[in-house]
């Protein structure tokens, strides 16, 4: 939390603010967030009709164009040819082929048959307008000739008639347009966007390659792709759907396929859902996550500088930049002269679609990822709903200049393989359930933040970031899993309440005094599955005392360096715990089903274990050679080993962060809030005498 270093003085004044607030907003009912599985809150539905599949066609059934550089041919009644415009008036199937140095193929039938556009090796080129404009037709099928390819160019000003904004791209379309075929079609928009439908856009197959000089692909109503292999290249946003007047549409699907975005603002936009059933993703944006906006202003007093990938690599920080992909445009898309110097504005609502960021996939409703691998490289957060986020499977890497997974209202991890590489905060929503899957996670600030709320975009900061140490009525539920942890702030931070009633959780870091591993401002109950921190001393917290499972805090007496084994065993030498941590620490948290009640534990430092690691946590194999610092005998449901002090670098919350009390001298903190003396108090954890057989 954003103010755990702040001196007494400020944070006094703060807090009388805050109670102001607190008064008038009492009467207000908290909202009761129940996590629970959820394996897709995403109504999407998209159907593609047997025509729409259907790529087959035959020279003898169609009408044959053919393209001759300043002239065109057509052998059939249904277009009309006039100053290099090919006009469609009527349903039916045209083969183009050829090359157009300057026209234009218009397309404006007035039956209600489909208008099937057969491109065969056809090379349209038009200097003040859209190669290819649709403006009336009840359906039409954009399908790509085996083998063949394609190109559609326009200019970069447009003649357009007065008041009119509009076509404003190379392949432009006023209804449903689809595009199948096994092809390949390569579309520069120089003027503005590269292919875009005012209704429904699908994309069935093809090799379709995109450069824009604003965004890539556009459709209203909805964009569905079923297959295909999709690049685009763009100074906006890559794929966008904009309707924001009717909540059953404003969607991207993406059903299979290849997808490869580079975008300089968004990459996925839906007004309002994004559904990812399967398939392979690669997105980058904003120029990639070195150019997120630095964090120094922002963060706490004493915070490290220093940014971390999961294999806990130094990552130099970088100032924020100008967005377009990579730094350049795309060739031949816009002239240096006329690159917009104007900075993005925050992201406040994902649903208004003329404001701009950097997120990897960012819908205003729900994203749901079903399945399919998904790199994301991104200036901003990586995946970012304003209300809900579910994710059901697939593999997903991530490196973010801000959040690696942000959802605003609730967010549900029910399976899949996460790697969050790097991040400003790892995972964050209000409301979080982890039911299953393997997330790893790396982050500058908070490995996992629950907090209320939605925050600004990467590339001007994050206002408003994080409450006061009170519970704002935020959740983390995790039920199951591999949740592994590498933060510089706090590893779990959590507003409200937690509950963990299952799998791993292991948090290696922080090494500053001013962060703990965990961090909970109601209550954090452990009632079953492993919980292993290896952190700094001075903010750390145990679980709580109403826990049904039994946990061990062990404070050290000096910093050990990162790769030196924490060793627990029973007494009759069993394994309770070989752990080597990823990050220097002082003080180690365990939670397991078996510590039990009545037993006593011994505790080692270094030596070595046969055993087989993963993410530091050791299984079977036998351990040797450490040295000994005591046993302990559980007699709580928070035991505590040694004696709480920080020698780590870094500051402290105000009052010590124990919910707001101030401490007499001769006083212990405990970790539930309260205050005690030496011995500590009843209802905290439990401070043992040590064995002096040391």
């Amino acid at each position: 939390m954003l103010l755990k270093r702040f001196n007494n003085k400020i944070y006094k004044a703060l807090v009388l603010s805050i109670l102001c607030v607190l008064i008038f907003s009492s009467c207000t009912p908290k909202t009761t967030n129940n996590a629970n599985t959820s394996n897709s809150s995403s109504s999407i539905s998209v159907n593609f009709s047997e025509e729409e599949l259907n790529d087959e066609w035959s020279q003898e059934d169609s009408d044959s164009i053919v393209l001759k550089g300043d002239s065109i041919e057509s052998d059939g009644d249904g277009a009309i040819v006039k100053d290099n415009i090919l006009t469609i008036v009527s349903g039916g199937t045209y083969v183009i082929s050829g090359t157009l140095n300057d026209g234009q193929i218009l397309i404006n039938s007035k039956d209600e048959e489909t208008v099937r556009v057969i491109l065969n090796g056809a090379n349209i080129n038009c200097s003040d307008n859209s190669p290819i404009y649709v403006v009336n037709s009840d359906k039409t099928i954009l399908t790509l000739a085996k083998n063949t390819k394609n190109t559609l160019t326009d200019g970069k000003t447009y003649t357009l008639e007065s008041g009119s904004d509009e076509p404003n791209a190379a392949l432009f379309s006023k209804d449903d347009l689809t595009i199948n075929g096994e092809g390949s079609l390569t579309v520069t928009g120089n003027y503005k966007n590269g292919i875009s439908s005012k209704d429904e856009l699908k994309i069935v197959s093809g090799n379709i390659s995109v450069q824009a000089a604003e965004d890539g692909i556009r459709g209203r109503d909805f964009i569905a792709v079923k297959n295909g292999t999709i690049t685009i290249q763009a100074t906006s946003d890559g794929m966008q759907s904009n309707n924001d007047q009717n909540s059953s549409k404003g969607f991207v699907y993406i059903e299979n396929g290849e997808v490869d975005i580079e975008a300089g603002n968004d990459g996925i936009q839906g007004e309002t859902k994004v559904l990812v059933k399967n398939g392979d993703i690669n997105i980058k944006t904003g120029g990639g996550n070195e150019n997120g906006v630095s964090h120094e202003g922002g963060q706490r007093m004493g915070f490290s500088t220093n940014t971390k990938d999961i294999n806990n690599t130094d990552l130099e920080d970088r100032a924020p930049q100008r967005i377009p992909p990579s730094g350049e445009y795309p060739q031949n898309i816009m002239p240096d002269d006329s690159k917009p110097d104007n900075p993005i504005s925050q992201d406040e609502n994902a649903q208004t679609t003329d404001t701009q960021s950097a997120k990897g996939i960012k819908a205003g409703v729900d994203i749901t990822i079903d399945s399919g691998n998904m790199t994301i490289d991104s200036a901003d957060d990586a995946i970012h709903s304003n209300d809900s986020l579910t994710i059901n499977g697939g593999e997903i890497q991530i490196h973010s200049g801000d959040d690696g997974i942000h959802s605003d209202g609730s967010l549900t991890l029910n399976n899949g393989t996460v790697h969050i590489q790097k991040s400003y905060e790892g995972i964050e929503s209000s409301s979080i359930a982890i039911n299953d899957g393997s997330f790893h996670i790396a982050s500058s600030d908070d490995g996992i933040n629950t907090a209320g709320g939605n925050d600004g975009s990467s590339i001007n900061g994050r206002p408003g970031q994080n409450n006061f140490d009170s519970d704002d009525g935020s959740h983390l539920e995790i039920n199951g899993g591999e949740v592994i942890v590498n933060a510089d702030g706090d590893g779990i931070d959590v507003n409200g309440t937690a509950t963990i009633n299952d799998g791993l959780i292991i948090v290696n870091g922080p090494t500053n005094d001013g962060n703990g591993s965990l961090d909970y401002a109601g209550s954090l109950d452990v009632n079953g599955g492993i919980l292993v921190t290896a952190g700094s001393a001075g903010m750390a917290q145990a679980p709580s005392s109403s826990s049904k499972q039994n946990s061990i805090k062990i404070n050290l007496d000096s910093v050990q360096s990162k790769g030196t084994l924490i060793h627990v065993e029973d007494e009759k030498g069993k394994n309770i715990l070989t752990f080597t941590p990823a990050e220097d620490y002082q003080c180690v948290i365990l939670s397991s089903p078996t510590i039990k009640g009545g037993s006593t534990y011994t505790i080692y430092t270094g030596g070595k274990s046969t055993g087989e690691a993963k993410d530091g946590y050791y299984s079977g194999g036998t351990y040797s050679d450490g040295t000994k610092l005591g046993s302990i005998k559980i007699e709580n449901i928070v035991t505590e080993y040694g004696t709480s002090s920080g020698n780590m670098q870094g500051g402290g919350r105000p009052n010590d962060g124990f919910s707001g009390k101030q401490r007499t001298p001769g006083q212990k903190p405990n970790m539930n809030g309260q205050t005690g003396n030496e011995e500590s108090s009843t209802q905290g954890p439990t401070t043992p005498s040590i064995d002096s057989n040391l």
